[in-house]
């Protein structure tokens, strides 16, 4: 059985430090600790004040903190913060923290810390502050509160046991904090397998006369050709100058040929080809269109929807918009299997949309490039995404004072071909 006993029953002190902020320097004879100083468990002086030893004086006098006395912290953001004092040497505290002197027969330092710390106790006291512009913990109710005392034996047993459930439970922090780090490592090594041609040697050797990738890449050319002549033939026309020979055919560019020294070596039957082959719609997002943001409406895709981890769109927080009518409003438009890649800022997050997103445009931070439909846009997008993909596009990276890449980098960065 345990006794519950007021704070100043079981202490022989509660006090706070003084309540006007004296003259604090970063350099001075003791240190002036504040409620930053502060955290649940134990003191942080990265950041500290000092005083000089005459107000040291005067603010010691009424708080005289020692080693193993228990600081709380009873006004500010962060009211209802408790720590053991580890420290032998003198110093003064602004009005803020609270000292308590815990009576050792009766209560362990430590058990006190953790009592305090505890939501229990936190609801309890921060439910009793007073004032209006400052909230606060008085020392009235503070001394008034009580607590559970039971023997000293099983307090150091309580401590250990809840020391030890900190403990583990900061191991347990530390091995999820590294999580998303190796996850990234892991996804990158997979995807650089992928395209080195690991994850499919067995498949290609049980299929040794599959179409090589370069008839895929002529098929696209001549698909390529085809639709700018198309294009170009439709524009003569709607200006009343239809060709009488075939000469204007001659305006065709051909995509440039890709300068492989740099890149590595592909699997057999596979082959490096350009953005231009593989994209047969390359633009630049909507600008402008703050002004179209709307309640309701068809989404409007921004960098923040793009992650690192995954080509998959995050759909949670979609901006909506009333977007335009005309030719700005269908240029970007998107459709399913569009590639997304972030070319200002954090350049190089690469999205894929997809079929389920509806009517939806993207933002003037976002280039939009649509594949040939003999390509897998999802194939293209994770090779973008790979340790070879992301070099080739921040190698493109033209920015000085502001990160970006140009309309022209993504038509020109390498992309692999595979049957």
């Amino acid at each position: 059985m345990s006794d519950t006993l007021r704070l100043d029953e079981c202490c022989t002190l509660v006090t706070d430090g003084t309540h006007h902020s004296p003259p604090n320097a970063a350099t001075g004879a003791f240190k002036y600790i504040t409620a930053k100083n502060v955290k649940a468990g134990a003191l942080d002086l990265r950041e500290l004040t000092y005083v000089s030893a005459a107000v040291h004086r005067d603010i010691y006098a009424r708080c005289p903190v020692e080693r193993d006395d228990v600081l709380y912290i009873k006004d500010g953001v962060t009211t209802g913060v408790a720590a053991v004092n580890p420290f032998d040497e003198q110093f003064s505290m602004l009005s803020s923290v609270a000292l308590l002197k815990p009576k050792r027969d009766l209560l362990e330092p430590r058990y006190l810390m953790h009592w305090l710390n505890s939501p229990e106790t936190f609801a309890s006291l921060t439910g009793q502050m007073t004032g209006t512009a400052i909230r606060r913990i008085v020392l009235k109710t503070l001394r008034a509160e009580r607590i559970s005392v039971p023997a000293l034996d099983e307090q150091r047993r309580i401590v250990a046991k809840l020391d030890a459930l900190r403990a583990r439970s900061r191991r347990a922090k530390d091995a999820l904090d590294a999580v998303p780090a190796l996850l990234d490592r892991l996804r990158q090594s997979i995807l650089a397998a992928a395209f080195r041609g690991d994850l499919t040697a067995d498949w290609r050797e049980q299929n040794p006369d599959v179409e090589p990738a370069s008839e895929l890449l002529k098929r696209i050319r001549i698909e390529r050709r085809k639709r700018w002549e198309e294009a170009e033939l439709a524009k003569l026309t709607a200006k009343g100058k239809r060709p009488k020979d075939d000469a204007w055919k001659a305006k065709y560019v051909e995509p440039e040929p890709v300068d492989e020294s740099d890149l590595p070596e592909l699997p057999e039957g596979w082959c490096w080809a350009s953005g231009d082959d593989a994209f047969e719609f390359v633009t630049s997002g909507s600008r402008g269109w703050a002004e179209h943001y709307a309640e309701i409406g068809p989404a409007f895709v921004r960098v923040g929807n793009l992650d690192r981890l995954t080509l998959a769109l995050d759909q949670r927080e979609l901006q909506r918009v009333a977007p335009p009518a005309g030719a700005e409003g269908e240029r970007t438009r998107l459709r399913p299997g569009d590639l997304l890649v972030s070319i200002t800022a954090d350049i190089g997050m690469i999205g894929l949309v997809p079929d389920d997103l509806g009517d939806a445009y993207v933002s003037q931070h976002l280039a939009l490039a649509r594949p040939y439909e003999h390509c897998s846009a999802a194939f293209v997008g994770w090779f973008l995404a790979s340790p070879t993909g992301q070099a080739g596009l921040l190698a493109r990276n033209r920015g000085m004072t502001k990160a970006g890449l140009g309309l022209d980098d993504i038509r020109a960065c390498a992309v692999p071909f595979a049957p």
